[in-house]
C-alpha cells in the first residue's frame, strides 16, 4: 500500500495506539470524513492543520491528554 492510497481513506481509527502526536501530513488525507483518536494518554495536542482536511465531518478525541 502506498501513501497515495492511504490518502484515499474516508475513515481512520487511531484509538488505543499509544500515540504521542499526529503527523502534520494528515492534512493530505483529502477524502477523510471521520477520525477517531481515542485512549492515547500521551497525546497532548493535535496538529493545527487538522482543521484543513476539507471533508472531515467527525473528529472524536476522547480520553487523551488534550
Amino acid at each position: 500500500m502506498t501513501f497515495k492510497s492511504l490518502s484515499e481513506f474516508e475513515h481512520i481509527n487511531l484509538s488505543l495506539n499509544k500515540l504521542s502526536h499526529i503527523p502534520k501530513i494528515i492534512k493530505t488525507f483529502k477524502n477523510l470524513k471521520s477520525m477517531q483518536i481515542l485512549f492515547n494518554p500521551d497525546l497532548t495536542s493535535l496538529p493545527e492543520n487538522i482543521g484543513m482536511i476539507p471533508k472531515l465531518e467527525r473528529l472524536n478525541v476522547e480520553e487523551n491528554a488534550l
